[in-house]
């Protein structure tokens, strides 16, 4: 626990070190929230995401951001009450705008319950957001806030920051599919002769 602390901390003083060198501010500690991202290729150089959420914080979660490198379409969750897509940094709280943690980010896409900051998804709850983009990626930064928090209303850090990351098979899981198509290969030789 003391580590964990530490490790915030010093998180922490680092993006606030970078921080000073730009407008950018998005600061908070990592992300307690159980979060996943699965990808489907719909072709034509179109792709799907589904994040799926689970609240695992200590309160309930009033908005939900996913950072973005470019424009996204088709958005839909079970989060929100309300949604804006693709804001651009420049339009954005500077303490929405995450280009202090990845300078490729230019956009995001936030869902938040309403009235905001007074309801929220409830501990040990899950909601999903998915959308559509041009181009492939495997994971996305995000961040949200918890009731009683808003960077715009003064708040001067959200409530958490991670990344959704795409899962991809272990190399273990790997290696134990090549043997089994390995052990296939061989017993139809053997078959054989």
């Amino acid at each position: 626990m003391k580590l964990r602390i530490i490790a915030s901390y010093l998180m922490l003083c680092l993006t606030l070190v970078f921080a000073s060198n730009s407008n950018a501010t998005l600061i908070g500690p990592d992300s307690n929230l159980d979060v996943s991202l699965s990808t489907t290729d719909l072709g034509g150089g179109m792709y799907q995401y589904d994040l799926n959420f689970t609240n695992t914080d200590t309160d309930p979660i009033w908005h939900f951001i996913v950072y973005t490198t470019d424009t996204t379409s088709n958005h839909s969750g079970s989060f929100p009450n309300v949604e804006s897509t693709n804001l651009d940094m420049a339009s954005v709280f500077a303490g929405y705008d995450a280009t202090n943690i990845d300078p490729n980010i230019n956009y995001l896409f936030n869902e938040w319950y309403a009235p905001f900051n007074t309801d929220g998804l409830a501990v040990g709850s899950s909601a999903t957001m998915s959308f559509t983009a041009n181009y492939h990626a495997t994971s996305f930064l995000y961040a949200y806030e918890m009731v009683g928090t808003y960077v715009g209303g003064g708040s001067n850090e959200v409530s958490g920051i991670g990344y959704a990351t795409a899962g991809v098979p272990e190399p273990g899981s790997l290696a134990l599919l090549g043997l089994g198509l390995l052990g296939v290969t061989f017993a139809r030789r053997a078959k054989r002769g």
